[in-house]
């Protein structure tokens, strides 16, 4: 049994059949907000879980960043971004991204698949 066209689309939205479900449990205002992106916690994570993790792969001995970049500013951005004096995770998170892209396509682990965090960091 296939659903009519008219309960999947209305106005040009695909969710239609989805907020004429919900309309009696959810407010006007969600059901009739734009769509927004996820935005991860990255503040939370390198405040937390991914802390030690972020400054052993940003500052490290074998660090790309650390020695590719300002050394001293990256130790500032990870140590300010820790305090909450302003918030870097977004600088941070990439420049985490560029040091394990680095590891895993132009340092020693190269062409190795399977490989944990500890075998990079």
């Amino acid at each position: 049994m296939k659903m009519p066209v008219d309960y999947k689309i209305k106005n040009l939205s695909l969710k239609n059949i989805l907020k004429v479900m919900m309309q009696d449990t959810l407010p006007l205002y969600i059901l009739h907000r734009p769509k927004t992106g996820f935005t991860p916690p990255l503040d939370k994570w390198f405040k937390g879980d991914l802390r030690e993790l972020l400054s052993r792969a940003l500052t490290g001995k074998n660090s790309f960043v650390k020695n590719f970049l300002n050394a001293a500013y990256v130790k500032h951005m990870i140590e300010t971004n820790q305090s909450g004096m302003q918030n870097f995770s977004y600088q941070l998170f990439n420049l985490f991204i560029l040091e394990l892209w680095h590891k895993l396509y132009m340092g020693q682990s190269s062409g190795l698949h399977g490989v944990s965090y500890k075998d990079i960091f």
